[in-house]
C-alpha cells in the first residue's frame, strides 16, 4: 500500500531531478529513496521515471502521480496545521529530533507509549543528521534531541541514553565471514570503511585500535553512516555498524566496540515537565501503567 513518505520522496527527487540531492535534503540515503520509487512503479504497474545519463524524466503516468502527490502533500500539510492548532493552549508541543537509523526501538515502542500516557502533549519527530539535530537546538528549531558523543558540547544540556555495539561487517565471501567473532589482531591488514560524514563511531574505531597497538588503514568514503555497509558487503573492506543495522553481515567484536548516544537540550532554555518527563522515559526506560 502506498505510504506517505514514499510520496514525500517522489516530490522531492522530483524538485532535484536527482538522487543525490533528493538524498541530501531528505537525510536518508539513495538506495532507500530508490525502494521508495520502486514500490511506487510496483503499486501502479508501471514505471515512473526513465533514467537519462545523470538525471532522469517523468513517464506520463509519473507526471500524474507527481501532481497527485503534490496535492496529498499540501492537503496533509493543512490538516496538520489545523490539528496542531486546535488545543495548543491546552498541549505543550515538543520538537524531538531523531537519528532515526540508530535508535529504532525509539519508533517501535518508546514513543507510542509516551504519547498514549502524555495526551496533553504534542510530539513532533524530527528526522535529521547528528550536526543538524545540534545546530537546530541552537536557533531552537528544535526542543530536544538525540545526537552521538562528538556533538555534546558546554552549550548543551545531556543524559546519556544508550551505548551501541558495533560489529565487523563484510560481505559473504570475506575470509572472516563464518567467525564467531572478531579480535582487533583480526582485522590487521584489512582496510577499514568509515563515512566522511562526521559521528562519534570513527574516533571510536580510532580508538578502539588505539589501544590494542594497530594502526589500520582507513579508507573514508561519502555516504551516509546507515549506508557503509553496503561498500563492505561489496568487498570494498570492513565496516562497522550497529548489530541491529548490518543485516546480518556482521560479526561481534572481542572486545566489544561501543559509542555512545545522548539526549540533548540547549542548555539555557527553561525546562518544562513535559520535557524532562521525555528525556527520563527516553532514558530510562520508564513505562508508567
Amino acid at each position: 500500500m502506498m505510504e506517505l513518505s514514499q510520496l514525500e520522496y517522489y516530490i522531492v527527487l522530483c524538485k532535484h531531478g536527482s538522487y543525490t540531492k533528493a538524498s541530501e535534503e531528505l537525510h536518508v540515503s539513495q538506495p532507500a529513496i530508490s525502494a521508495a520509487i520502486k514500490k511506487l512503479a510496483d503499486e501502479f504497474n508501471d514505471s515512473l521515471v526513465i533514467r537519462k545519463g545523470g538525471g532522469f524524466s517523468l513517464t506520463p503516468k509519473g507526471e500524474v502521480l507527481l501532481n497527485g502527490a503534490i496535492k496529498v502533500h499540501d492537503d496533509i500539510n493543512k490538516l496538520r496545521q489545523e490539528l496542531d492548532a486546535y488545543g495548543m493552549s491546552e498541549r505543550e508541543v515538543i520538537r524531538l529530533a531523531l537519528p532515526f537509523p540508530l535508535c529504532p526501538e525509539l519508533l517501535e515502542s518508546q514513543i507510542p507509549r509516551f504519547n498514549a500516557m502524555h495526551t496533553d502533549a504534542a510530539l513532533h519527530l524530527l528526522q535529521e543528521g547528528h550536526r543538524h539535530i545540534a545546530a537546530g537546538l541552537r536557533s531552537k528549531n528544535v526542543d530536544l534531541g538525540i545526537v552521538c558523543k562528538d556533538f555534546v558540547d558546554v552549550d548543551l544540556g545531556s543524559k546519556l541514553y544508550k551505548k551501541l555495539e558495533y560489529c565487523a561487517c563484510f560481505g559473504p565471501g570475506h575470509k572472516l565471514a563464518n567467525e564467531k567473532c572478531i579480535t582487533p589482531d583480526m582485522l590487521k591488514g584489512e582496510t577499514l570503511i568509515i563515512p566522511r560524514i562526521a559521528n562519534s563511531i570513527s574516533g571510536a574505531i580510532l580508538e578502539y585500535f588505539s589501544e590494542y597497538g594497530i594502526e589500520p588503514d582507513i579508507k573514508y568514503v561519502d555516504v551516509f553512516p546507515a549506508d557503509v555497509w553496503h561498500n563492505a558487503k561489496n568487498g570494498d573492506g570492513v565496516a562497522f555498524m550497529p548489530i541491529h543495522s548490518c543485516e546480518g553481515y556482521g560479526v561481534p567484536l572481542s572486545p566489544p566496540l561501543y559509542s555512545e548516544l545522548y539526549v540533548v537540550w540547549l542548555a539555557k532554555q527553561p525546562m518544562t515537565e513535559h520535557k524532562q518527563a521525555l528525556i527520563d522515559f527516553i532514558c530510562e526506560g520508564q513505562e508508567e501503567e
